[in-house]
């Protein structure tokens, strides 16, 4: 076993910028699921879940459609992956917060021994 941690904060104004010069971003990022009916800021928290798990994993840049983010009843934030992707993961954690003009996410996750 093997414990693995990734981080991200975004700042979301920035984030919002960047989504307003090119709204076609949004769909090489998140999945339609993800999209409906979130403001700017969640979508910044789900954007800093999607790196965390990426720095997690060690997966390469850019897989941000292979990750989905969704919440269980009481609120958690869950990851759902592909089965491969899946396969090499244990146990996790994944946390999102919000202060300010950031947003941040950290990821923990328990990698079976067959994992990289």
């Amino acid at each position: 076993m093997k414990i693995s941690v990734g981080n991200d904060i975004v700042n979301i104004t920035r984030f919002e910028n960047k989504i307003m010069k090119n709204k076609n971003i949004l769909g090489k990022i998140f999945l339609p699921s993800e999209i409906k009916d979130k403001d700017v800021k969640h979508l910044a928290g789900l954007f800093a879940a999607k790196e965390s798990v990426t720095k997690a994993l060690n997966l390469k840049p850019g897989k941000w459609l292979d990750i989905e983010i969704s919440y269980e009843k009481d609120g958690k934030p869950k990851v759902n992956l592909s089965s491969e992707l899946r396969n090499h993961i244990q146990d996790y954690s994944l946390s999102i917060a919000h202060d300010g003009k950031y947003a941040l996410a950290t990821m923990v996750v328990l990698l079976n021994d067959k994992s990289k």
